[in-house]
């Protein structure tokens, strides 16, 4: 029997580890809001399924979770971030933004930064989010990919090697050519010598015959 027990709480305790507690969903969040300009700090508590004004922009919020008690302390929070501009209205974040980490999920602004502090107030049931309509929307230009910017500096950089490197090659023939040059003038001056020497022996061998010539004219 004591065997059984123990083995019926055994099970108990392995399923009850198994099921997981819902997230529970509160009515209100709150948001802290950063002008990086003035070094503004602004607390905001907006209610599920309203919005709020924080400088140029309009936070919408959907939702606001946070994990049970027995869990990990945890509050996300599904927000739409829309700034408002002379030419239209541009939506800038759309998405969950979460208290433990908000730089996981962080909007990116060069004015204003906005984080979820916490979910609070009685539980409700989660709404369900309608798609967000703007009344003059700004449509972005594409965002040309980095990949072929890169490449094309790469093929730069590639092009000035193989000039760098043509260049000593060249550098190196010249000396070459002028070596085989003067390489090939003493041989043409030997060759010049040598037929002047070719030559005198001759221009002798006339002189003497002449002289004995003379000397047997002048013995007679």
């Amino acid at each position: 029997m004591k065997r059984g027990l123990f083995l019926g709480l055994l099970c108990l305790f392995c399923f009850s580890g198994t099921l997981r507690a819902e997230d529970i969903s509160l009515e209100q969040v709150v948001l802290r809001g950063l002008d990086k300009v003035t070094g503004r700090l602004s607390t905001m508590t907006v209610n599920v399924g309203e919005k709020t004004t924080f400088g140029a922009l309009d936070i919408y919020v959907r939702v606001c979770y946070v994990h049970p008690p027995e869990e990990t302390p945890e509050n996300a929070a599904y927000l739409d971030v829309v700034e408002n501009k002379e030419e239209g209205q541009l939506k800038l974040f759309s998405g969950w933004m979460f208290s433990s980490s908000p730089a996981l999920s962080a909007m990116e602004h060069a004015v204003y930064d906005v984080w979820v502090l916490k979910c609070q107030g009685e539980p409700v049931a989660p709404p369900v989010p309608k798609p967000l309509v703007l009344e003059n929307p700004i449509e972005l230009a594409p965002v040309q990919p980095k990949l072929k910017i890169i490449l094309e500096e790469k093929k730069e950089i590639v092009s000035v090697e193989q000039q760098s490197a043509d260049e000593p090659e060249q550098e190196e023939t010249l000396p070459n050519e002028e070596q085989a040059e003067e390489a090939n003038k003493p041989e043409d001056e030997n060759t010049a010598t040598q037929t002047e020497q070719q030559e005198k022996p001759e221009e002798t061998d006339q002189n003497i015959s002449i002289n004995e010539d003379v000397l047997e004219d002048e013995a007679e």
